[in-house]
C-alpha cells in the first residue's frame, strides 16, 4: 500500500492568477503517469460580494480550502502522508489545519518555505489577493470563519519557521519581528550557508515539535530555473535544495503533510516547471516508502 496520497486542487483565485486553473489539464496533457495518482478535487466559484477588494474571491476560497481539508484530514487517518498539489498557497489554509486536526493533541511545526511571509490580513494586505494571508489565518491573525475553518487551534508563533523568504512586505514585516517568529531569509541563507540555516530550523523546532507539516511554494525556488510560478523573484533555492530540506526534517521529526503549491504552466518553460514537479514528488515517494 502506498504511504503518500497526492490530492491535487488548482484553484488559482487566491493570486488572481489565470494560468493556475490550467493545472491539472496540463499534468493530464504532459505526465499522464503523475496523473494517474492525483486525487483530483474540483472546486465551483461562489457567490461572492466583488466590493470587498480586501476579501478577493472569499467565499469560493474557503470552500476549496474545505475540501482540501476534508481529503487531506482522510488521508490523515489512514495513517497516510498526504501532498497537497496546487493550485495557489491559500489552500494551505486547509492542508495545514488537516494536519493540526488529525494531531490534535499535540502541537505541530509549520515550516515555509517561500519566497512571500503570507501573513498579509485583510486588513494589511495591498492586494486583497489571499494566497498572501493563509499563515495569518494559521496564526490567528485574521477574521474568525478565515482563521478556524471550523477547526478553533492557532499554529504558535514559535512552531513557525520560514526559509527563503525573499519578497515580503512592510506589514509582514512587523509582524515577524513582533512575534519574534524565526525567519531564514534567502539573504541570511546565503550569508553563511544552506546547511548551517537548515540545522538552525531543525534545532529551533527541536524540543518544541516532534511532528511538521512543509508547505513549499515553487516560487521559493530561483526563477531561472523553475518559471512555471505566478509570483516570481529573484534569488531562491536550487532545484536540489527543497528534497534536502524535506529528508533532512525527515530525519528529525514525522512529517505529516507536504504542500507544493503554484504551480503556473501559463508561464512554465520548456515543461521544465512539471519535470521538476514529477521528480520531486518521485523523492519524495522514495523518502517516504
Amino acid at each position: 500500500m502506498p504511504n503518500i496520497q497526492i490530492n491535487m486542487c488548482d484553484l488559482g483565485c487566491g493570486a488572481n492568477r489565470i494560468g493556475i486553473l490550467h493545472g491539472y489539464t496540463m499534468i493530464k496533457a504532459l505526465k499522464p503517469e503523475l496523473a494517474a495518482k492525483i486525487n483530483y478535487l474540483p472546486y465551483a466559484l461562489e457567490a461572492e460580494n466583488m466590493k470587498l477588494e480586501n476579501k478577493k474571491f472569499y467565499n469560493t476560497i474557503l470552500s476549496a480550502s474545505l475540501k482540501v481539508y476534508e481529503e487531506n484530514l482522510k488521508v490523515l487517518n489512514e495513517k497516510k502522508v498526504p501532498i497537497l498539489l496546487g493550485g495557489d498557497h491559500s489552500l494551505a489554509l486547509g492542508s495545514v489545519r488537516a494536519s493540526m486536526k488529525a494531531n490534535e493533541q499535540e502541537d505541530i511545526g509549520l515550516v515555509w518555505i517561500d519566497a512571500h511571509a503570507d501573513i498579509n490580513t485583510f486588513e494589511t494586505s495591498d492586494t486583497g489577493h489571499i494566497h498572501g494571508m493563509p499563515v495569518a489565518g494559521l496564526v490567528g491573525l485574521n477574521d474568525e470563519k478565515y482563521n478556524t475553518l471550523g477547526f478553533d487551534k492557532k499554529i504558535k508563533f514559535e512552531n513557525l519557521v520560514y526559509f527563503a523568504t525573499r519578497s515580503v512586505d512592510h506589514g509582514e514585516a512587523v509582524k515577524v519581528a513582533k512575534y519574534d517568529i524565526l525567519e531564514l531569509s534567502d539573504a541570511k541563507i546565503y550569508a553563511t550557508s544552506f546547511e548551517e540555516r537548515l540545522e538552525e530550523m531543525i534545532n529551533h523546532l527541536k524540543g518544541k515539535v516532534n511532528k511538521v507539516h512543509i508547505s513549499l511554494d515553487l516560487d521559493s525556488i530561483n526563477p531561472e530555473t523553475i518559471k512555471g510560478v505566478s509570483t516570481p523573484v529573484f534569488g531562491g533555492l536550487s532545484i536540489d535544495q527543497p528534497i534536502k530540506i524535506f529528508k533532512r526534517l525527515k530525519e528529525e521529526f514525522e512529517v505529516v503533510s507536504i504542500d507544493i503549491v503554484e504551480y503556473n504552466p501559463l508561464t512554465d518553460v520548456d515543461e521544465m516547471t512539471i519535470k521538476y514537479v514529477e521528480d520531486l514528488i518521485t523523492d519524495i515517494e522514495e523518502l517516504f516508502n
